[in-house]
């Protein structure tokens, strides 16, 4: 079944109309008339809807069913990732985050980023192709990118904050109702930021593989040691 994005899907939504973008993709993957496809708004709401037009330009769908937070994991998941140098690397960083349930993306800007921004409509562009890519119900948020200080000054006080480390333990079951998973760029934190992640009660080191992982495969891997722990097991 195919997923397509509908922002204006809502509880009591019968029909929808997609245009643009959605209608040019829904051609592409050429959709019939009668076929049962998927919606998702990005705030929290999926449908199986079914096609009933197809035009050039708009593709009508009537809703056969809700399903409020599809895809979605019963707590929340903070990736905040060094600025990587590669454009591309930094991307597929978000797509497969996304894919793995992450709720926020927060660009860090580290001592060791050799970019200091980001470009935020291709990112957007890419987490609302990811998200119906994945089948989720809610578009990830993108956060301006950040210093480490900023990003722990926001976090809420009952956050388990995950660091990528290899002198930390290896992943292990937790509770919590917010977690944040921190990975430097490239040459990892600086002595002064890992300093300061240290000294926050809140933290828990992980060492995610015997060899010595890419910024963006470090953050894959911690991404997925959670969604292993949630199959096994709700850890809130």
């Amino acid at each position: 079944m195919e997923c397509l994005y509908a922002p204006e899907l809502a509880a009591n939504s019968d029909r929808i109309i997609l245009n643009n973008d959605e209608a040019r993709h829904a051609r592409a993957l050429r959709l019939r008339e009668g076929e049962r496809i998927k919606l998702t708004n990005g705030s929290g709401l999926c449908a199986v809807a079914v096609v009933e037009e197809l035009r050039n330009n708009e593709v009508q769908c009537r809703v056969q069913e809700l399903l409020p937070n599809d895809g979605e994991y019963p707590y929340r998941i903070i990736v905040a990732l060094g600025v990587l140098d590669n454009r591309e690397r930094m991307e597929f960083a978000l797509e497969k985050a996304i894919e793995l349930g992450a709720h926020d993306f927060v660009p860090l800007l580290t001592d060791h980023s050799e970019r200091n921004r980001t470009k935020a409509e291709r990112l957007h562009s890419k987490a609302i192709a990811a998200m119906k890519q994945a089948h989720r119900a809610r578009l990830i948020t993108i956060h301006e990118p950040m210093s480490p200080k900023e990003l722990l000054s926001l976090l809420p006080t009952d956050t388990v904050l995950l660091l990528a480390d290899a002198d930390g333990e290896k992943p292990h079951q937790y509770t919590a109702s917010t977690v944040c998973l921190c990975v430097g760029a490239e040459g990892g934190f600086s002595e002064a930021e890992q300093s300061m992640f240290l000294s926050d009660a809140r933290i828990m080191r992980w060492n995610l593989a015997p060899t010595r992982l890419r910024a963006e495969t470090a953050l894959l891997t911690g991404l997925a040691a959670l969604a292993l722990f949630h199959s096994v097991g709700n850890p809130s």
